[in-house]
């Protein structure tokens, strides 16, 4: 069940550039003076931030409610 609320982050971040690319707000930002490498590092920095919150509140969690974390086994999709 964590994983499926975990698959919510990616489709998030990719939602919003998809946004920005439909409302051509990149090309506003750079018009006004944003440097592309300060744009793509600030939307990296977001992105990092926005992953690792709900990963630590799971984490969080998981000794808070006093569970088995040795059990969970973590696993790559790739």
């Amino acid at each position: 069940m964590v994983a499926v609320g975990f698959a919510l982050v990616p489709s998030s971040i990719v939602s919003h550039i998809v946004g920005e690319r439909v409302n051509n707000q990149k090309h506003m930002q750079v018009l006004s003076g944003l440097s592309l490498p300060a744009y793509w590092i600030s939307n990296l920095l977001f992105d990092i931030t926005k992953g690792l919150i709900p990963a630590g509140i799971a984490i969080g969690l998981l000794y808070a409610f006093n569970l088995n974390v040795s059990a969970i086994k973590v696993t790559s999709v790739v």
